[in-house]
């Protein structure tokens, strides 16, 4: 028995170091990071999975046509919990705060790992709302260290707003997606 886990531990062990380097491998071929890679992998393993784990479902679980009388919904274990679900599984909607009133709206593409464009001016104080539409094939974020933006993720072909308020000190800062080195934006406070 002994015998067997050692070897079972280490095909595992050999079978994680070959993914390692596949990864590595790819990521130097397409001259991205190898979280960049790993992301469209996971990407694309989502699209392709069965129906069945896109309702949000494991394996065994049913989905339940609870939708009439305003009862219940989709989602995880739907079929056990009586088609109780909760949002953020397939077709549910997670619940929509109340919109911020802004200053200013800027439309803002992700596109060949490049912010376009690369730099946004904006008053110092105001309401920015970013409407970011990623149109690469991966997911990107966007954060600024100098604190002028909170962590926003983008979603790989999504459009997400994203709503800041500009510092009120004039300046330059910068804002980057953490996934992939040299994409920045520039935003420009008067």
């Amino acid at each position: 028995m002994t015998r067997f886990l050692k070897w079972t531990g280490l095909i595992l062990f050999a079978g994680i170091v070959g993914l390692a380097l596949a990864i590595l491998l790819v990521a130097g071929a397409r001259a991205q990071t190898p979280i960049a890679v790993l992301q469209g992998a996971i990407s694309q393993a989502a699209a392709l999975a069965p129906d069945s784990y896109r309702w949000g479902m494991g394996p065994g679980m049913t989905l339940a046509p609870a939708r009439s009388a305003g009862v219940g919904g989709y989602g995880h274990m739907a079929g056990m919990m009586g088609g109780y679900g909760g949002w953020g599984y397939g077709n549910d909607v997670a619940p929509q705060g109340t919109p911020v009133a802004v200053d200013e709206e800027i439309q803002l593409d992700a596109v060949s790992f490049r912010f376009d464009p690369a730099t946004i001016t904006v008053k110092a104080g105001e309401t920015i709302r970013l409407v970011i539409a990623n149109k690469d094939g991966v997911p990107h974020n966007l954060y600024s260290p100098d604190g002028a933006l909170a962590y926003a993720l983008l979603p790989a072909g999504g459009v997400q707003p994203v709503t800041f308020t500009a510092p009120t000190t004039p300046g330059a800062y910068l804002a980057v997606c953490t996934f992939h080195p040299g994409m920045n934006l520039e935003i420009v406070v008067e």
